[in-house]
């Protein structure tokens, strides 16, 4: 598994990269919300999310989050603790 992250003026980008593993005879079990839950909550911030597999035939999954959008998913929680 590869790992990148980087931020700047762009704001924060996170890419995952993990080699193609050998099929399971079954599907794994999943008890969160997932890729579609990780699209949902970067829309929330103005970013986005994307996953699927690469040329490669290895899984890659995309996140970018724009500038400041850390500083509006700490709002609510400061306006909490007034």
């Amino acid at each position: 598994m590869t790992v990148s992250l980087g931020s700047g003026a762009f704001g924060v980008r996170l890419q995952v990269v993990n080699r193609t593993a050998p099929r399971r005879s079954r599907p794994a079990s999943s008890t969160g919300y997932g890729l579609i839950g990780a699209a949902e909550r970067a829309g929330l911030f103005g970013g986005s999310f994307d996953a699927g597999r690469d040329a490669d035939g290895d899984w890659v999954a995309r996140l970018s989050l724009p500038p400041g959008a850390a500083l509006a998913a700490e709002a609510p929680r400061m306006q909490e603790a007034r």
